[in-house]
Formats: structure tokens, sequence, C-alpha cells
């Protein structure tokens, strides 16, 4: 019997709502970008498609990613809350990077 637990596919993590990904900023980008093509792309994250170069430049349909100028404010977050007011179709998701979370100030994470 093999006892090493193996990694969950990406289908598999389809219904986690929420993650969080702790590492050095570079490192948690290049990964996020290859989570999100080999997810969305047609290719199975080919690297060179429409699909795949519009998750590197953060400009894919389905995702928002929100980056701070320094710290965090209320006024930073606004985007995620008017894009969360919005149903989405039950076959859509959306995905939200909240890039360098550690700058998040206690009024920002308690909204």
């Amino acid at each position: 019997m093999d006892t090493e637990q193996q990694p969950q596919s990406i289908a598999a993590e389809q219904h986690c709502p929420a993650q969080l990904w702790i590492g050095s900023t570079a490192e948690l980008i290049t990964r996020t970008h290859e989570y999100l093509q080999k997810r969305w792309c047609p290719h199975g994250g080919c690297t060179r498609c429409t699909t795949c170069s519009r998750i590197e430049q953060h400009q894919h349909h389905s995702l928002l990613w929100v980056e701070p100028d320094g710290n965090y404010t209320r006024e930073t977050l606004n985007i995620i809350f008017e894009t969360i007011q919005f149903t989405l179709d039950e076959n859509r998701e959306m995905i939200i990077v909240i890039n360098r979370a550690d700058y998040l100030t206690a009024a920002c994470y308690n909204s």
C-alpha cells in the first residue's frame, strides 16, 4: 500500500474557495501563472497561446489580480468587492489573486 500522499489534481482543487500560497514573490507569481495556465489553457498550459499570454499579463477574463502600491487600503480592495457583487454563471469561475497579502492592513483583512 502506498502511504505517500499524492498531490491533488487541478480538477480536484476546483471546489477550494480559497488558497494561501507562501513563498518569494517571484516564485509565487510564476507558480500562479503555471497553475492558471494548466487550468484554463485549451492546450494544457502551453505558455504560447492567447489564453496563456492573457494569464501572464493578468488580463484573463476570469482572473482578477490585485497588487498593492505600498500597503493595501480599503480603496485598493474595492475592485474585489465590486467584482464579487455580480452573480457568475454556474459553470464559470473567477479567481482573485491578492498578491503580497502580507501588505494587508487590519482594516483590509477584516473587511
